[in-house]
C-alpha cells in the first residue's frame, strides 16, 4: 500500500519551520501510518511531529524508534490525547522508560514494545528472576479488561529455593484494613503452578506426630533442636498447642548454627549408610512435591 508522505527538513532548533511540519502533518487528511526514527539531541523537531500526529485524525499506525532522550512527559501525553491510534511500536533505551503508568485513551488492537540495554548480554546458564503479565493495576502495561478478570501470569526461573505464602481472602482483608500502605491488595493471591521443567517443592508440614516421632528416634536431629526443644516435643501436650510447639521447632532449626546443622547431616548420613537395610527421609519435616 503507498502512503501519503510529508516534507523532510533538516531542523536545528528552528521554531519557524517546526510549527510547519506539525501544522502540515496535523492537516494532511490520506496518511495512516507514520515512522519516526530519532536519535539526535535536537528535540524541538521531534517534539513538533509528536503533537501534529497528535492532532491528525487520519494516522492509525505509528512506529517510533529513538535512541536519544525525549521531553519527559511528552510521550504519556501523547498517549493520553491521542484517540485515533489503533496499532502502535515503541523501540527505546531502558533509561527512558516511563517513571509510571501510562494512561491510554486511545483504542488500540496491536501494541509492540521494545526496550534496548545496551550493556546486557543473554546467558542461557544464568537464571533470569521473573516475568509478570496480566492486568495488575502497578505494572508496567495496562490492559482494558472486564472488572471480573483480575490475574496474573508469571514466568519464574529459579535457581535457589524461596519461601511463597499468601493470606486467606478473610486475613487479606484484615491485613489490608489494618496496614494497607503494607498491604494494598485486600484480595488474597490463590495459585496455580505448571512446571515447566524438573520442579521439586516443600508442601507445608507432615503431621504433627510424624515429627515427634523423628524428634524421639532421630538423635542428630535432637542436637540441632537443643535440649529444651526436644523435652517440649517429647512430652504430652498440656497448655502448648501442637502448632506452637512446631513453630518454635522450625524457628530453632532455622536459626541454628550452619557448621552445627551440617555436621549433624554428616553423621547422619553415616549412620543411615552403616544400617542394614537402613531407609530414612532427609525431609524430616516438610512434605515434597515432585
Amino acid at each position: 500500500m503507498d502512503y501519503s508522505t510529508i516534507p523532510t527538513i533538516d531542523i536545528i532548533c528552528c521554531t519557524e519551520k517546526c510549527t510547519e511540519l506539525e501544522k502540515c502533518i496535523e492537516i494532511n487528511s490520506t496518511l495512516e501510518e507514520m515512522k519516526i526514527d530519532f536519535d539526535r539531541q535536537d528535540k524541538i523537531s521531534i517534539v513538533s511531529v509528536i503533537k501534529g500526529v497528535t492532532r491528525n485524525k487520519t494516522i492509525k499506525s505509528l512506529t517510533l524508534k529513538h535512541f536519544a532522550s525525549l521531553p519527559g512527559g511528552l510521550i504519556e501525553q501523547f498517549l493520553k490525547d491521542k484517540d485515533t491510534l489503533q496499532a502502535l511500536s515503541l523501540d527505546f533505551l531502558y533509561h527512558f522508560l516511563p517513571s509510571s503508568n501510562i494512561e491510554v485513551n486511545t483504542p488500540l488492537n496491536a501494541l509492540e514494545v521494545g526496550v534496548w540495554y545496551p550493556s546486557f548480554s543473554l546467558s542461557e546458564q544464568e537464571p533470569y528472576a521473573e516475568l509478570w503479565m496480566g492486568t495488575h493495576i502497578k505494572g508496567p502495561s495496562i490492559v482494558s479488561y472486564p472488572p471480573s478478570i483480575n490475574g496474573l501470569q508469571l514466568s519464574k526461573c529459579v535457581i535457589n529455593p524461596g519461601p511463597s505464602q499468601y493470606p486467606t481472602k478473610d486475613h487479606a482483608h484484615s491485613l489490608h484494613s489494618n496496614s494497607p500502605q503494607y498491604y494494598p491488595d485486600s484480595n488474597h493471591k490463590p495459585e496455580l503452578v505448571i512446571a515447566l521443567n524438573n520442579f521439586e517443592g516443600l508442601c507445608g508440614f507432615r503431621p504433627f506426630e510424624e515429627i515427634r516421632n523423628f524428634v524421639v528416634n532421630v538423635p542428630e536431629l535432637q542436637t540441632v533442636l537443643g535440649d529444651e526443644i526436644v523435652q517440649q516435643m517429647t512430652t504430652p501436650l498440656s497448655s502448648v498447642t501442637s502448632n506452637d510447639l512446631l513453630k518454635n521447632s522450625f524457628t530453632k532449626l532455622m536459626n541454628q548454627d550452619q557448621s552445627i546443622v551440617e555436621q549433624e547431616l554428616d553423621k547422619l548420613r553415616e549412620r543411615l549408610k552403616q544400617e542394614k537395610n537402613g531407609k530414612h527421609t532427609l525431609y524430616c519435616c516438610c512434605n515434597v512435591a515432585k
